[in-house]
């Protein structure tokens, strides 16, 4: 999906200066209007599920996310 969205010039792809493992995807600033249409609906799907689910099961999930953010940030570098 990243490559065809850089094909399409809506990202790009550059160095993360803070590691020089990985890259930063950024989107395409000429590009930002179109790349928000594309995504509209998704995120109208997603507020409409969001809203319809129950505050304790969102803090359930956001908290094992967050547990899950806390241990990939403690796993060794490759």
């Amino acid at each position: 999906m990243l490559d065809r969205l850089r094909k399409a010039g809506l990202v790009q792809r550059g160095p993360n200066p803070a590691d020089r493992r990985s890259i930063l995807v950024r989107v395409n600033p000429r590009k930002l209007r179109k790349v928000k249409a594309l995504y509209a609906g998704i995120n109208r799907e997603l507020e409409d599920f969001l809203a319809a689910t129950p505050e304790a099961e969102l803090g359930s999930v956001a908290g094992f996310f967050t547990r899950m953010n806390a241990i990939r940030a403690n796993l060794p570098s490759e």
